[in-house]
Order: structure tokens, then sequence, then C-alpha cells
């Protein structure tokens, strides 16, 4: 009879070579960059489980075991600080600002974090160890979990804008892709952060275990970012977005033959919002195309119709 640890293993293993062919298969009909990068990663966590597999079937030693498991989080941490850096530029509309301190912050604890990796690494192969050291382990991590907090802040802190500001539905739509990935990157958080806080409170006897569950979320973090967000579940929360000048904009521009709207007799007339008029007035000034906000999207994540990505 198969216990419940050895189902555990062979389960996580079908489905991660599941997600891997996946992975694969959106790759080779989607082909993009970040899916190329993507489909690395998850290649090298689908090696790295099969030595933990074959570890816990005592084939392979635990030393071996321990030095993939580091390979593979030296390239995902540097992965996922990318990801996230992606994210805020696309959202930001412009490049990413390095002299910011919550990226000053992310670069010098992602610094740290390898730095850690490295000396583990190192001194798990001049030793001869089984296991990580676990101080060292345990810094790493937490610089780990500063510096995806800091660059996952820098990102998504660019939501943080009033409803009447989206003043067209390039900025809706991109806002709402933006929500998306904030709500499901903070469920990931937290699942991650759970595993590793279980993990500081066992020994080593359970890194096979921590192992098994941790390339299972690195996976759930791979078809997160390689399959684009539901259609349906952007344009709901687009229009949820929208402001009543949003609408207008949108509406108004459909019926033009101009990139942009002006203010017409009827709009004075008819909206008696100071507020509103000077929206009205900053958006033909600025002489904004409702379209070019999201044609510049060249990115996976940000392009204007979800479901040809």
């Amino acid at each position: 009879m198969v216990s419940s640890i050895a189902a555990l293993y062979i389960t996580s293993g079908f489905l991660e070579l599941t997600a891997s062919i996946l992975i694969a298969l959106k790759t080779y009909y989607k082909p993009k960059k970040i899916r190329y990068i993507l489909l690395v990663f998850s290649i090298l966590t689908l090696s790295a489980s099969a030595v933990n597999i074959l570890n816990y079937m005592d084939i392979v030693p635990n030393k071996w075991n321990s030095f993939s498991y580091l390979v593979s989080t030296t390239f995902m941490l540097t992965l996922h600080f990318w990801l996230n850096l992606d994210i805020g530029k696309h959202l930001r509309v412009g490049s990413v600002q390095y002299s910011n301190p919550l990226v000053l912050a992310g670069v010098i604890t992602l610094s740290g974090s390898l730095l850690c990796l490295a000396c583990q690494t190192i001194i798990l192969l001049v030793r001869n160890d089984d296991y990580p050291i676990k101080p060292a382990f345990v810094t790493g991590v937490t610089l780990a979990i500063f510096c995806d907090g800091t660059t996952y802040l820098y990102s998504f802190s660019a939501l943080i804008n009033l409803r009447s500001q989206r003043i067209h539905e390039g900025q809706s739509r991109t806002t709402s892709l933006g929500v998306w990935f904030l709500l499901i990157q903070s469920l990931w958080y937290c699942a991650f952060g759970v595993l590793y806080v279980w993990f500081f409170c066992q020994t080593f006897e359970s890194f096979n275990t921590l192992l098994v569950l941790d390339y299972i979320l690195r996976f759930i973090l791979c078809l997160m970012f390689t399959w684009s967000p539901p259609a349906f579940v952007i344009e709901f929360m687009s229009g949820r977005f929208f402001s009543s000048l949003s609408q207008k904009s949108h509406h108004q521009d459909a019926g033009d033959t101009g990139s942009t709207f002006a203010i017409t007799k009827d709009d004075k007339e008819n909206n008696s919002s100071f507020g509103h008029h000077q929206e009205l007035e900053q958006y033909t000034r600025d002489t904004i195309n409702v379209n070019d906000l999201e044609k510049s999207r060249t990115n996976m994540y940000y392009s204007r119709n979800p479901t040809t990505i």
C-alpha cells in the first residue's frame, strides 16, 4: 500500500511534468521571450523535483538534493525579481526607476540573498554536508522575502490611483491587469510564506517535504505568468474601473475621425462640474490617442486584447 507521503511525491511529480508540457506547448504556439525563460525555469525546477523524488527513494544523496535546490532557487529569485519589475515598468509606462528607494532596497536584498545562496552552495560542496547551513538558509530566505516585498510594493503602487484619473479605456484595462496580478501574487506570497514559516520550526528531516511543496508553488508561479488573465475577468474589472469621463471618451472617440475629442459647447452646458471640465481640458491639451497607451505595451501581460495573448 502506498503511503500518503509517497502519494504526495508521485502526485507532485505528475503535476509538475504536466505543467512543464503545457508551458512548452504554450511557448511553441505563442512564442515570447518571457515564455522561453519560464520554460527554461520549469525544466530546471522539474529536474530539481526529480532529484528530490530520487532522494526520497534513497537513490540520490542528500547533498545533491540540497545542491539542486540551491541552484534552482538562485534562478527563481532572479527571475521573480525581474518579473515584478517588468510588471511595474508596464504599469508605469516607462523604464524602471532604479533610483527609487524601493527598487534600490530590492536590489540590495536580492544581492544579499544571492550571496547567502552562493555561500551555502560553496560550503555544501567543500564540507560535503547533507543540508545547507540553517542560519545562512534562514537569512537568505528572509532577505528574499524583503526583496520580493519591496519590488512588489514598487510595481503595484502605481495602482493607487483615483478612479476619476483613469480617463480612457487603456488606463482602465491596464489597471485591471495590474489588479489581477496583484491578487494572484498576493495569494502566492501567502502560501509561500506559510510554507517557509512552517519549515523554520522544523528540522532538516522535513527538507524533502518542504521541497515537494516548494516546487509545486514554483510551477504555479510559471503558470501564472505563462497564461494571460481570463478575458471575461479583465473586461469585468475594466468596466468597474471606468470613470464617467473614461466612458464618455470611449464613446466619443468611436464616432470621431480624430485621435482626440475636443471640448464642445454642449460639453460645457451639460456638465457643470468644474473638476470635470478640468479633466476634459487636460485631456485635450495632452492630445492622447485612446489606443496609444495599449499599443505601446508589447509585453505579454499588457496586450490590448487579452484573448490574443
